[in-house]
């Protein structure tokens, strides 16, 4: 079915732009059954009555709506999900059956509405509410997700010093003052993707900002056989002592990188370990390589280094975010009493 997408502007353009919809919907044919989605019953009626007015052209104006339907996106998926749940002995969860559970609830307990309990606006009131409370169910659990997903290859990808406290914390907090609203893939997106940028920078921020950092090390962890076991690794590498005074003096020992993987716990053969410094191969094979050690140096003592590490065991990899291990570091926590 061909599908074609047309913007206006609000009001009365928009009211053009569905009467000629419908009008070609129709063709020929005025009782030909045509339906319009529409965001709220409230938008339904006053498109029903725009439509009633003005007809479907100069021949026909005020001749009213035959065989036009308002759905609203709700009711559309009441009816698409209706004969799965029928075959499943099961009802779709449509305002009427709201509204009698309801109306059961209220006959059997009506509580603190015991005095409004029979009028009829406490019983929209609650249907209303149960709409909005199943909104914002989704609402949080997409928001949950996209916030593990962010947080995954961020700040739960990165090490100062390998230890923790209660305030390693990630919370994210939303007012709803945007109304912005997360059910729509596009939406969805555009947040995860801004919300995965955001964690990425606060992640450098934090080990930029570490106790006595002087070399912040971007280690990269390929070839493996799962993401689990990259970071595993990973994770080994950045909390080692040896590794990290190591690149505090800026020296390329690529031995001791090597040893913290032997020891990760994960089963690798290192001779199909390649690491590199800087972008030169200091370990092919898990044996010395020819390389310029001034150059490895001089890569190691810039602010920012990365360090390439290759297990030859499958294809995931994780990106961890890392320091050095300074002199300052232990003064800082050493001169002082908690």
């Amino acid at each position: 079915m061909p599908i074609s997408v047309v913007t206006t502007a609000y009001g009365r353009a928009a009211s053009d732009a569905l009467r000629e919809a419908v009008a070609r919907a129709k063709g020929a044919d005025a009782l030909a059954p045509v339906s319009v989605i529409v965001p709220t019953n409230s938008v339904g009626v006053a498109a029903r009555r725009r439509l009633a007015a003005s007809g479907f052209g100069p021949a026909s104006p005020g001749r009213g709506v035959v065989a036009v339907t308002f759905l609203t996106v709700y009711r559309l998926a009441e009816l698409l999900a209706a004969p799965t749940l029928a075959a499943a002995g099961r009802r779709p969860v449509s305002t009427p059956v709201v509204a009698s559970a309801v109306r059961r609830a209220l006959a059997r307990d009506p509580g603190s509405f015991a005095p409004v309990a029979n009028h009829p606006a406490t019983e929209e009131a609650l249907v209303a509410a149960h709409r909005e409370l199943a909104d914002l169910d989704e609402q949080i659990a997409s928001t949950d997700r996209a916030l593990r997903d962010a947080s995954d290859p961020t700040l739960n990808s990165m090490s100062v010093d390998g230890d923790t406290s209660t305030n390693d914390t990630v919370l994210l907090l939303a007012s709803g003052q945007s109304g912005a609203r997360l059910g729509h893939r596009s939406t969805r997106n555009q947040f995860s993707q801004a919300l995965s940028a955001v964690c990425q920078s606060l992640a450098e921020q934090i080990v930029t900002d570490g106790e006595g950092v002087q070399h912040v090390i971007r280690l990269y962890v390929e070839q493996a056989r799962t993401r689990e076991e990259a970071v595993r690794v990973a994770r080994t590498i950045a909390h080692s002592a040896l590794v990290k005074t190591a690149w505090a003096g800026a020296d390329p020992n690529w031995g001791r990188i090597l040893a913290a993987v032997g020891y990760s716990g994960v089963p690798v053969d290192p001779s199909r370990v390649n690491i590199a410094i800087g972008g030169q191969t200091v370990c092919r094979k898990g044996t010395a390589a020819r390389f310029d050690e001034k150059r490895a140096h001089q890569s190691l003592a810039e602010p920012e280094c990365d360090i390439r590490v290759q297990l030859g065991r499958g294809a995931s990899k994780v990106r961890f975010l890392t320091t050095d291990l300074t002199a300052e570091y232990v003064r800082i926590n050493a001169d002082y009493s908690t």
